[in-house]
């Protein structure tokens, strides 16, 4: 599976993503090449697959940060975005 990036190349930001539990699993939350996209990656049956997506305000330059169950924050360009992971559609 491809189209990620986990940091921006000469950046020292090195956590834009994170693992979180939802349903008793583990999924990883992970921006898109673009870093304006949250994508919610699950493995199932030997494979990764794509659960849901979270479009950003502007694109991610700093670490994914848990602030609730199912929350998280995005360190952006220009500020932040709190995220509610059940609100990102597959």
């Amino acid at each position: 599976m491809g189209g990620f990036s986990n940091h921006v190349y000469g950046s020292p930001a090195l956590a834009l993503s994170m693992s979180f539990a939802a349903d008793g699993r583990t999924r990883l939350l992970v921006p898109d090449a673009t870093r304006t996209i949250l994508r919610i990656i699950a493995f199932d049956g030997g494979s990764l697959r794509e659960t849901g997506r979270c479009a950003l305000t502007a694109p991610i330059i700093g670490p994914l940060v848990a602030v609730a169950t199912g929350e998280v924050e995005a360190v952006q360009q220009g500020g932040g975005q709190r995220i509610k992971l059940s609100r990102c559609p597959p």
